[in-house]
């Protein structure tokens, strides 16, 4: 059964100064450990349709289920328009990792990027692969579990 929908036409109101605030073809979205802070990938596509130079976007999102209320507390531009599959994830430092995994050059060409940023949305790390990518996650290193 379907409890709730969100997202553009869902069943939340969206608090928010951004004029398209809501995320579409979105990637990895995940409740943290609070049960109210969602992350996601925001793939952008629906933007894109009206403006070709949009960007996707990593978004946090404060649900309050009880009043269908979504507050958008970062939208973190990721410098790049990924048309599909993606990532976000909190890291241990409070910082977020997003990865545009599925980015097409004029030539054609495909790439990923992954990028860090802070609480404020700049870019504090990125990193670029010459490969698709349908998820990354970073790990402290390769034994510790993320």
């Amino acid at each position: 059964n379907v409890i709730w929908r969100l997202g553009s036409g869902g069943d939340f109101q969206i608090n928010s100064s951004d004029p398209s605030p809501w995320f579409s073809h979105q990637h990895d979205a995940n409740f943290e450990s609070d049960d109210v802070s969602l992350t996601v990938f925001d793939d952008g596509n629906t933007r894109a349709v009206n403006n070709p130079a949009v960007h996707s976007r990593g978004q946090l999102l404060r649900i309050d289920q009880t009043n269908r209320v979504a507050t958008l507390i970062l939208n973190a531009d990721v410098g790049t328009y990924s048309s599909a599959v993606g990532s976000a994830q909190v890291l241990p430092n409070g910082d977020y990792h997003f990865d545009s995994g599925f980015i097409a050059d004029a030539q054609g060409n495909l790439s990923a990027q992954s990028v860090e940023v802070n609480a404020s949305g700049e870019v504090v790390y990125g990193i670029g692969f010459a490969a698709l990518e349908y998820r990354t996650f970073r790990m402290p290193d390769l034994y510790t579990a993320p």
